[in-house]
């Protein structure tokens, strides 16, 4: 592990990668290699990426979300510049995402939105997201960053309330 870390291995394969972006994310809080472990794996196997299912591509927007605020073992030398493309690669994950429920809202079948319901909650709620939800934090990022983020959040909220029509709820 320390070898693939630091650069000087590779792992065997997508599926490999994927595990060990897990392993980083969730038992050695090292979330900037998670996330770029995540990238090689959807890299070589976007399928991975674009399974709802599994929830790879949000847990891969978490750990960039937290690497990007300094959280994790490994954030502490990340230089402004890295945390915005870890920053930016958490919303291009979110945003495809969100593109991928708004498909099952619109052609899935009717018991799917109460997962699409769940889903976007927890998002909404999920504390590693943080950094890009939080006023106080964008007030700290470019106009840019804070219109992105802001625009995510309320295309997450206009799914919702979608989803909720759908569903024939007000």
């Amino acid at each position: 592990m320390p070898a693939l870390l630091d650069g000087k291995g590779q792992p065997a394969d997508a599926a490999e990668q994927r595990d060990l972006a897990d392993l980083c994310q969730n038992c050695k809080r090292r979330y900037a290699a998670a996330a770029r472990f995540y990238a090689a794996a959807f890299a070589a196997q976007p399928r991975l990426a674009e399974d709802l299912h599994t929830h790879d591509r949000y847990q891969a927007a978490c750990a960039a979300a937290l690497a990007s605020a300094g959280k994790g073992e490994d954030a502490g030398g990340l230089d402004d510049p890295a945390r915005g493309r870890l920053r930016r690669q958490a919303l291009d994950w979110l945003r495809a995402d969100l593109d991928a429920w708004t498909q099952v809202v619109e052609k899935g079948p009717p018991p799917a939105r109460a997962q699409v319901q769940r889903t976007l909650t927890s998002w909404q709620n999920d504390a590693d997201l943080a950094s890009l939800r939080d006023q106080d934090t964008l007030a700290k990022r470019t106009e840019g960053e804070r219109q992105a983020c802001r625009k995510l959040w309320a295309d997450v909220d206009a799914l919702l309330k979608r989803n909720q029509q759908k569903a024939g709820k007000p």
